[in-house]
């Protein structure tokens, strides 16, 4: 059985990214016409849309594959999976949101990941590993 989660995407996080972009587009359309800087700001856009439409969650088996597009893929076993909790880390993680989960596993790793359904994910990875502490306080 499969299942992918998208990740949630948040307007912090688009704040954040959009807000340079708009300020160099606006500089090079209103300064100029800088072609360079109008290139660099479509060129990023497209990146960006791409990463958020294709950040996602898939547990296949007994396995959660995280992936963001090309730039991230990791395959954790669930069954390795210690720790779920919830947090607003800003870290850089494949995740386009705060509201975030951090996933621990294996020896001490970390992940933190963005589900836009939180807790069916949460309770999809409870059914297949019981023994996984949950803290979703943030």
């Amino acid at each position: 059985m499969q299942k992918t989660y998208p990740s949630k995407i948040g307007i912090e996080i688009l704040i954040m990214a959009g807000l340079p972009l708009v300020v160099v587009l606006f500089i090079s359309l209103f300064q100029g016409f800088n072609w360079v800087g109008i290139s660099v700001v479509v060129f990023i856009s497209l990146l960006m849309l791409y990463l958020f439409r294709f950040t996602k969650y898939t547990i296949e088996g007994n396995n959660l594959i995280i992936s963001s597009g090309f730039l991230y893929n990791k395959k954790i076993n669930i069954g390795s999976i210690q720790k779920i909790k919830g947090t607003n880390n800003p870290l850089s993680a494949p995740a386009v949101s705060l509201d975030r989960l951090e996933i621990v596993f294996d020896k001490n790793e970390r992940v933190l990941i963005s589900p836009k359904q939180k807790n069916e994910f949460v309770a999809h990875i409870q059914s297949l590993n019981p023994t996984v502490d949950v803290d979703l306080k943030k």
